[in-house]
């Protein structure tokens, strides 16, 4: 028997969960969520996009429920959520991305502060 929510479902127990008002700039641990953005205006193209609150981060000012639900909407069962798809086109692997992605802002010279230290000695 199929458990799974409707989408619709699913939509509400993600915006129930996390508060209203919940920002990325609130989240104490740095994230990195991919989505697809089907079309941007701005860009007037399609874009990958890797959602992250990083100092000086475009992102940081987004709702944390709407990047869940961005990430989330799978082209194949899902509508797409705000004009995004689920982050799989993006990223097969969202751990690999994040691991890559906070790799090289660790190794940039604008996070100084952020760069890896050694494991030993």
């Amino acid at each position: 028997m199929n458990q799974q929510l409707p989408y619709s479902g699913f939509i509400k127990a993600v915006e129930n969960f996390f508060p209203p008002n919940l920002r990325f700039k609130d989240l104490k641990k740095r994230v990195v969520v991919p989505s697809f953005h089907l079309y941007s205006p701005k860009l007037n193209r399609w874009n990958p996009v890797l959602f992250h609150n990083y100092p000086g981060s475009p992102y940081l000012n987004e709702k944390v429920s709407d990047v869940i639900l961005r990430s989330s909407a799978a082209p194949a069962t899902q509508r797409a959520y705000q004009n995004y798809v689920d982050g799989f086109l993006v990223a097969t692997n969202p751990s690999t991305a994040s691991i890559a992605f906070a790799v090289g802002k660790a190794k940039s010279q604008y996070y100084p502060s952020e760069r890896a230290k050694p494991l030993f000695g």
